[in-house]
């Protein structure tokens, strides 16, 4: 059983749907501290509310992205420039960053048909 987990432990396309769920989790937590914009926070509920959290949502992980490789992101809100001139804020999102970077170095040993792409 030992050696069966070990095994499936340093096979690539798992090490990389475990990259994938680190990265979602990081994410996850980044947004939930954020807690969402001003504007996403006025239009909680419903389809209007969903589309919008959608967005304000991947606005905050291309911000996070940016600033995790070493960007200087601009941010309109006094909300968000404030979340991330935060050191922990930063952490989070150099992490992405390496995160985003294990699954390329993982995804080329691996064949074009078998290669894992984070939701």
């Amino acid at each position: 059983m030992l050696l069966l987990l070990t095994v499936l432990a340093c096979d690539p396309g798992n090490q990389a749907t475990n990259v994938c769920r680190d990265r979602r989790a990081a994410l996850d937590a980044l947004y939930a501290r954020y807690g969402g914009s001003p504007a996403a926070e006025g239009t909680r509920g419903g389809v209007l509310g969903g589309a919008v959290g959608e967005i304000d949502r991947a606005r905050i992980e291309d911000k996070c992205l940016e600033l995790g490789r070493g960007g200087h992101p601009t941010f309109a809100a006094k909300k968000a420039k404030d979340f991330f001139a935060d050191p922990a804020t930063l952490a989070t999102c150099e992490n992405v960053v390496d995160l985003e970077d294990k699954l390329k170095a993982i995804n080329r040993e691996l064949p074009a048909d078998a290669q894992v792409t984070c939701p």
